[in-house]
């Protein structure tokens, strides 16, 4: 009985913590196996800026960067301390292509088709997560006060 209340305040706990850091620029993202969180570039200022000069993640694993229309997107890595996975997300929601991300690179990586989403997230994450090209990505906004975890939610992987 003892270990059952100590795992049920252990739970209100860490959801009350996630819930915490949770912003107006930060989404859960969700694939057909797993739910996480990644910040929101919303603004041309936080697009242009990404995930440069961030030494770690602290609360999330990574970027979604939003566009109303589908377009050819190109991303570097200048500045970028982090291994990132790029991914590209079609209108559809399905990913259309992976790139992989050399730390401080000023290679051009870019879809290759029109998208309306890019995914950057810890290539370590990714190897976790395992998401390909074909996969459904969805994103939402959540409500701190109704901060749902399922089976195979991750708040942190790396």
């Amino acid at each position: 009985m003892k270990s059952k209340i100590l795992l049920i305040l252990f739970f209100l706990y860490a959801n009350y913590s996630v819930a915490n850091d949770i912003n107006e620029n930060t989404i859960y993202v969700h694939t057909d196996f797993y739910d996480f969180i990644v910040d929101l570039a919303i603004t041309n200022e936080d697009k242009k800026k990404g995930l440069m000069n961030i030494k770690s993640l602290s609360n999330t694993n990574g970027m979604l960067f939003i566009y109303n229309k589908p377009q050819i997107l190109r991303m570097w890595m200048k500045n970028t301390y982090l291994k990132l996975d790029i991914i590209f997300i079609d209108e559809n929601h399905f990913v259309s292509s992976i790139e992989k991300g050399k730390k401080f690179s000023k290679d051009i990586l870019s879809s290759k088709k029109p998208v309306i989403a890019v995914l950057e997230i810890l290539s370590t994450c990714n190897k976790k997560i395992g998401i390909k090209i074909g996969d459904k990505i969805s994103w939402s906004y959540f409500e701190k006060d109704n901060l749902i975890k399922t089976k195979n939610h991750i708040d942190k992987c790396s």
